[in-house]
This record gives structure tokens, sequence and C-alpha cells, in this order.
């Protein structure tokens, strides 16, 4: 807007330029948006380890946890620990903490990614009340599949992890089992023997 000489800007001016301001900001984030979506899409899903390819699909079965709700609480997610595991040399050996604490990581976004798909009242009614975790130890793998099996049966959703080898374990190691979130009057009586880890 060019201003005759002499004459003094006023507040329609300076309105107008910012509105203008705000109208190219406004438009440039949408734009930011636009291609963060396009670029989110393109990137390829990772399988999870112990996913059948139903799972990753739209539209996944749901699971009794997606008809829990606030009455059925309090909740928990529960990360069994398998104590059962070999290094390369097949020896037996028990992960450090920091490998245990990275482990529990996997299992835990696992599990939820997969809450997220199969049971979303359980997350949303775990998430509004503490988000409970707790660590046990499992003492052998065959227990550990078992435990899966039962609480697969009982509606819960679940999440091995199997670690890719690189340290402390043999690759192809189960080392974490994430169970739920799911009410604690469900897990209590399948996982109440084990102990803390």
């Amino acid at each position: 807007m060019a201003q005759p000489a002499g004459e003094k800007l006023g507040f329609g001016y300076f309105a107008g330029l910012l509105g203008g301001v705000a109208a190219v900001g406004f438009a440039a984030g949408v734009a930011a948006v636009l291609v963060c979506q396009r670029a989110a899409r393109r990137v390829p899903k990772a399988l999870d380890s112990d996913d059948d390819a139903s799972d990753d699909e739209e539209g996944a079965p749901l699971v009794a946890g997606a008809r829990w709700g606030l009455r059925d609480a309090p909740y928990k997610m529960l990360l069994c620990i398998n104590c059962d595991l070999r290094d390369e040399a097949g020896n037996r050996t028990k992960m450090k903490p920091g490998k245990a604490a990275a482990q529990c990581c996997h299992a835990v976004l696992g599990c939820y990614r997969r809450a997220q798909r199969r049971a979303p009242a359980a997350l949303r009614w775990w998430a509004a009340t503490g988000q409970a975790k707790v660590c046990v130890k499992v003492p052998a793998e065959a227990e550990l599949l078992e435990l899966r099996a039962r609480l697969a049966a009982a509606g819960v959703v679940s999440y091995l992890v199997e670690d890719a080898g690189r340290t402390q374990v043999a690759p192809g190691s189960r080392t974490v089992l994430a169970v739920g979130p799911a009410p604690v009057r469900v897990l209590d009586p399948l996982t109440r023997h084990l102990k803390l880890y």
C-alpha cells in the first residue's frame, strides 16, 4: 500500500498489514501440516516380531478390552521379563539393567500401538487412571509363551519382544512380554504367582 507523501499511517493500515501477515503465516502452517502428513504416510510400518498380518490392517479384530470401561478399573500393564535367556554361545545370561529397561520400552510401545487398534477402551481408561506398569520375572520361556496364550484367551492384548541379538543375548531371544492394559481383576488370577523384577 503506497501512502501519499506527508500522510500519517493510520490504524487501518497497520490492521490490514497485520491481517496479511497472519494469513500468510496460517497458510504456511497449513502447508507444513499437509507436508508432514503426506511424509508420514510414506514411512513404512514396522512389523512387529509376533504380529500376524491381520493385526496391522485397518479393522484389526477387537478383544475384550474394547468393551472394558471405568467400572473395570483399576487397570495395569504387566511387563513379563524372561529370565531364561542365552547368549550367542548358548550360555545362560541375564540382561543388564539398561538392556532390560530398553526391552521393556520396546514392549510398552508395541503393546500400546496394538491396544490402540484392538482395545481402545481399555487403553483410554488405563491412561485416565494412572497408567500403572508392573515388571515381573518369568523363570522360563515356555511359561512366557503359555502365559501369553492364556491372557489372549481372556481377551488381553499382548506384545512379545524378540531381540535382534546385537548385545548380551542371542538373536531372536524373546526378552519381554507386555500384556494389557487390562483390569487388575483380569490379570491377577493369571499372573499373581510371578515375582516382581
